[in-house]
């Protein structure tokens, strides 16, 4: 059975992305923390391992996207600087998807969507907002 995108921010069945930073995560639709316009380098991760069933695991080349819901960034998708890429570790291996988001625009609210295709076929995607701001 494949579940459908995130819905809404109150539709919660996928897991938890986690910002890769200690303390800082957030459920799926959920914003994750601000982005301060120009430098700053981020590196969001959704993780899907409590979808996944025992030993199922992301098998695909995942893909990251990034939209800009205020259409304030004339080119969003270059704020993605790496390819994305499938990570995990101990019993969670090869369960989550993350890239690294650089050089945002103020005032930009980027919707980032994550997917890949598990090792049953399965498409899994989630998604999830984050705003970006000047430096304070």
């Amino acid at each position: 059975m494949t579940l459908p995108v995130c819905p809404t921010p109150s539709s919660a069945y996928l897991s938890m992305p986690q910002f890769v930073r200690p303390g800082e995560i957030n459920f799926c639709g959920t914003p994750l923390p601000d982005l301060a316009a120009g430098s700053q380098i981020v590196t969001p991760l959704f993780d899907f391992h409590l979808t996944l069933t025992p030993g199922v695991y992301l098998s695909s080349t995942p893909q990251v996207t990034c939209n800009d819901e205020n259409n304030v960034d004339p080119s969003p998708s270059s704020r993605i600087v790496t390819q994305a890429g499938i990570f995990g570790s101990g019993v969670y291996i090869n369960c989550s998807v993350a890239a690294q988001i650089a050089s945002g625009v103020a005032g930009a609210n980027y919707l980032l969507t994550f997917s890949a295709i598990a090792s049953n076929g399965t498409v899994w995607t989630g998604w999830t907002h984050m705003k970006c701001v000047n430096p304070s």
